[in-house]
């Protein structure tokens, strides 16, 4: 399953990261505003995001909006082996890059933010399947994370040719309530 899901992971970022840069920022503008629009944004009171890296979905207007609309805004902050923590920020200020080039803020256990029946978190990934199941990067911290909390709503947030008809599940994969697409929500 391991090999399976490597190869298929594989492939979809190769076309993911032909897209181009204004591409990318069309899209990701068109998948962010439609998140925007959902009732589960509005009945949010924490919105929980990855911060983008490479030719992800960028979320730079989600966070922004979040913190214009007063909403608490965290973002993952890796602790160890399979663990993950969401981190309180108010702007881009003091984020840091990890040794994946990912930019994380910097550990600080008082901004720690538990996930409540009040918080949406928007999911990365690389491949996901109509049904909501996604195949990540492998490091599994998202399934943890989301098999670990209480959250109003997980959304998928995906370019449409991210979109497959189904992918390989593990007993430990976590099923998305929804994947945003510009062309449609699945």
């Amino acid at each position: 399953m391991k090999n399976l899901k490597s190869n298929i992971r594989k492939d979809y970022l190769e076309k993911r990261n032909k897209l181009k840069e204004d591409e990318i920022l069309n899209l990701s503008n068109i998948i962010c505003e439609k998140i925007l629009n959902t009732n589960s944004y509005e009945q949010a009171d924490s919105i929980f995001t990855y911060i983008n890296m490479g030719s992800e979905v960028q979320t730079i207007n989600i966070i922004n909006k979040s913190i214009n609309d007063k909403k608490i805004i965290a973002v993952p902050l890796i602790i160890g082996k399979h663990n993950m923590v969401f981190i309180k920020i108010n702007s881009f200020d003091g984020l840091v890059k990890n040794k994946l080039g990912i930019y994380e803020p910097v550990f600080d256990k008082n901004k720690i933010v538990d996930s409540n029946d009040k918080s949406l978190i928007i999911v990365p990934g690389v491949v996901f399947a109509e049904n909501g199941y996604r195949i990540g990067y492998g490091g599994g911290y998202y399934d943890k994370y989301l098999s670990e909390n209480v959250y109003m709503k997980a959304i998928g947030a995906a370019y449409n040719i991210q979109i497959a008809k189904s992918v390989p599940i593990d007993d430990y994969d976590i099923r998305l309530d929804c994947i945003v697409t510009e062309k449609e929500i699945f």
